[in-house]
C-alpha cells in the first residue's frame, strides 16, 4: 500500500523557458538538415515524381521530429514537489540531507525569460524557475 505523504510546496517550472529554446534549436537543425537533403537529392538522377516524393517525405519526417522534440520538452517541465524530508521531480528524488552547497545561475535565456536555476547537487538542479518565486 503506497504511503501518501502531504506535499509542503509545489514549485512549477516556466514551461515557455523550456519549450521555446528547444523549439528554436530543433527548427535551425531541421533547416540545415533539410538543406543537406536537398543538396544530396540534386546529385541523384531522379525523375521529377521521385524527387518530389523524396523531398516531401523527408520534410514530413523532419516536422514529426520537431513536434516530438517539443512534446518531450513540454513533458520534462514537471513541477518540483517539496515534502518534509525530500524534494521530487517526476521520478527523481533528493533528500534534503544530501544538499551540501546551493548555487544560483542565470544565463542569457534565463534573463530573456526572467527565470533562474538553482544547483543543489551535481545530479539535481532546479531549472526554469520564475524570477517572481525566490527560494
Amino acid at each position: 500500500m503506497p504511503n501518501f505523504e502531504k506535499q509542503l510546496y509545489v514549485l512549477p517550472q516556466r514551461k515557455l523557458r523550456a519549450i521555446i529554446p528547444k523549439l528554436l534549436s530543433l527548427i535551425i537543425l531541421t533547416v540545415l538538415f533539410y538543406l543537406g537533403i536537398l543538396l544530396n537529392i540534386s546529385f541523384l538522377e531522379l525523375s521529377a515524381q521521385q524527387e518530389t516524393i523524396t523531398k516531401l517525405s523527408s520534410l514530413l519526417f523532419l516536422l514529426v521530429i520537431i513536434v516530438l522534440g517539443t512534446i518531450v520538452a513540454y513533458h520534462r517541465t514537471q513541477p518540483y514537489i517539496f515534502y518534509s524530508d525530500r524534494l521530487t521531480q517526476g521520478k527523481k528524488d533528493l533528500l534534503y540531507k544530501e544538499i551540501i552547497n546551493i548555487t544560483s545561475k542565470r544565463n542569457l535565456a534565463d534573463k530573456i525569460f526572467k527565470t533562474y536555476s538553482i544547483t543543489l547537487t551535481n545530479k539535481f538542479t532546479l531549472r526554469h524557475l520564475p524570477e517572481e518565486v525566490q527560494i
